[in-house]
């Protein structure tokens, strides 16, 4: 596999030591925006020199398929909601990379990208027949389903005031976090094996997760969240990147953030100005879909993935 910019593997440890300091049942509630800070020290994708791409495949999940809201990819299925500006579209509008095929779709977990889906509507064939030998470079973003993101959007859903979404899913979160370094492996050997059995001549870059809201947000979109919520939330997705990079990082993968690093990100969450946001509450401000990506932030992967290939 061609990587040449794999993380740093004193980053990924700045980010584990965060991660299980801010998860940690004895921890004191500041310990995310602690967690927050020392990731500051950790980034997670730096410049390369460009290389030429022919045969690029985007694979994955909503982070992946889903910018302005409503405005499809055409051909696509429209359950998949594969926004014509997701950050597959922009990478692909540079000059050194052509897209053979978009196959990102909303909802999507390590087995809808190993095996068909039946979204109710019509069988979606498993995202990764579309790699081939001849694939030189995909983007990846898997995980969030696998933890149960949605689940967690249910849950803050209720009444803020007493919301306690950490007692309620902290132990099937923990469980289902303890699972995906062993799911993401078989990921990447079959991403081999698809690739005819080796990785030689093939670029993969992981792109991670932008955290909705960070425990020190006050405005009245983190609202939505409990103060104890707010921190959780953090705390877990910094928990999930860090596994994401380290997974990255053992199997010869790239994996990048949508900003420099952790506590950049920060700056982006549902509590920033419109045109710095890169996900959404209700996505009604910045025409994206409630809980996700916005178009600035589908660009700013797309920034962050053109930056390492």
């Amino acid at each position: 596999m061609r990587t040449k910019n794999q993380p740093v593997a004193a980053a990924l440890a700045v980010l584990t030591v965060a991660a299980l300091t801010a998860c940690s049942p004895e921890a004191p509630e500041n310990t995310a925006t602690s967690a927050e800070s020392v990731a500051a020290a950790a980034p997670l994708g730096e410049a390369s020199a460009s290389e030429s791409y022919s045969n690029y495949v985007a694979l994955g999940d909503s982070y992946a398929s889903m910018g302005t809201k409503d405005d499809f990819k055409p051909g696509s299925p429209d359950f998949c909601n594969r926004s014509v500006d997701n950050y597959a579209a922009t990478v692909a509008d540079d000059e050194d990379v052509e897209l053979a095929e978009d196959v990102t779709c909303q909802g999507s977990t390590i087995d809808n990208i190993l095996g068909t889906r039946d979204t109710g509507e019509e069988i979606l064939p498993p995202q990764i027949e579309a790699v081939t030998p001849d694939t030189d470079l995909i983007t990846l973003s898997i995980g969030g389903n696998d933890l149960g993101f949605a689940d967690i959007a249910r849950c803050v859903n209720s009444d803020p005031t007493t919301s306690d979404c950490q007692d309620q899913l902290g132990p099937q979160m923990e469980e289902r976090l303890s699972k995906l370094p062993s799911r993401l492996d078989d990921l990447y050997a079959a991403i081999r094996e698809q690739h005819g059995g080796t990785m030689d001549g093939l670029t993969v870059v992981t792109t991670g997760y932008t955290p909705l809201v960070t425990g020190r947000d006050e405005c009245e979109a983190a609202m939505e969240f409990s103060s104890r919520d707010r921190f959780w939330v953090a705390a877990l997705t910094l928990s999930l990147d860090t596994l994401l990079g380290s997974a990255a990082e053992r199997n010869g993968a790239t994996f990048v953030l949508a900003d420099n690093t952790f506590d950049d990100l920060a700056q982006h969450t549902v509590c920033a100005p419109i045109e710095d946001r890169f996900v959404d509450l209700t996505g009604d401000e910045t025409d994206s879909y409630p809980l996700h990506p916005t178009p600035r932030g589908q660009e700013a992967m797309a920034e962050a993935v053109l930056r390492v290939i």
